[in-house]
């Protein structure tokens, strides 16, 4: 983004720094209540997995992988992503306690998925972004190789795609910004149209 003067550039950080105080939709422990008021998005809830900031735990993506109409291609993102780059182990009892939360979760969704929970296969990826998954079930498969191929991490064929539907629609609202339930800029930049009259 280029600035036609100076003057202009303070204005896009002075905006900035009001944004980021400014745009949270909710208090962090608040997050799940302001999901479960939005109703079903399954859009919502793709683009929050593609983009999620890992350390921020697992909570939000651990709701979306119970919703109903969560969509094949974003249990299994969210799953083999989760996967692919630690280590597996044959059972849960090899599973230390610091990690039970990311286990359970993983754990829930192959259970969902064995149990035919996830029923919609409207949305996919992008190139890059089938490019990247493949390469994660790569991993992913290697390791459940390396172990023997456990019960725990079977998984059945329709889970690792191909996802080939049609792209989330972005939400005009709301973003997961690192973990952070933020409005986005644009709905933002809406109800603070003083603050700044952003350069083309």
């Amino acid at each position: 983004m280029s600035f036609a003067s100076s003057e202009e550039s303070k204005n896009f950080f002075d905006f900035l720094d009001i944004y980021y105080e400014n745009s949270k939709l909710c208090a962090d422990h608040e997050v799940i209540c302001w999901l479960e008021k939005r109703g079903s998005d399954p859009d919502f809830w793709h683009e929050t997995a593609l983009t999620w900031h890992w350390e921020s735990g697992v909570d939000v993506l651990r709701w979306i992988i119970r919703q109903p109409t969560c969509e094949m291609a974003t249990a299994s993102w969210i799953l083999i992503e989760a996967l692919s780059g630690v280590d597996l182990y044959p059972t849960a009892a090899d599973y230390v306690t610091s990690d039970r939360e990311f286990f359970d979760m993983c754990k829930d969704i192959t259970e969902r998925w064995r149990a035919g929970f996830y029923t919609s296969n409207r949305l996919g990826f992008t190139k890059q972004q089938s490019i990247n998954f493949d390469q994660s079930v790569a991993a992913f498969n290697r390791q459940r190789l390396r172990i023997g191929n456990p019960p725990l991490w079977q998984l059945p064929r329709a889970a690792f795609g191909p996802f080939e539907g049609k792209q989330a629609v972005s939400a005009k609202d709301a973003v997961f910004e690192r973990g952070t339930l933020r409005m986005t800029m644009q709905h933002f930049s809406k109800t603070h149209k003083s603050a700044l009259k952003l350069p083309k």
